[in-house]
């Protein structure tokens, strides 16, 4: 979970497990529609994920619901 200019952005579903490889922003960055935010691994490989909103990364909270 992103909060982003107090917005959260939410992954998608995908597939069972995944693994945060690495964060593609900082707090303090900016980061526009469509630009490459997260990198992740999950069983079927690595896959970025794209920001849904445009601004500026106030936190980089991650939490799990299941």
């Amino acid at each position: 979970l992103v909060v982003m200019t107090k917005k959260k952005l939410k992954l998608p579903k995908i597939g069972d497990k995944a693994t945060l490889k690495s964060w593609l922003k900082e707090v303090g960055d900016r980061v526009d529609i469509d630009e490459p935010l997260i990198e992740i691994f999950t069983d079927q490989g690595d896959s970025v994920i794209t920001s849904k909103f445009s601004g500026p990364i106030f936190r980089t909270d991650i939490f799990v619901s299941c």
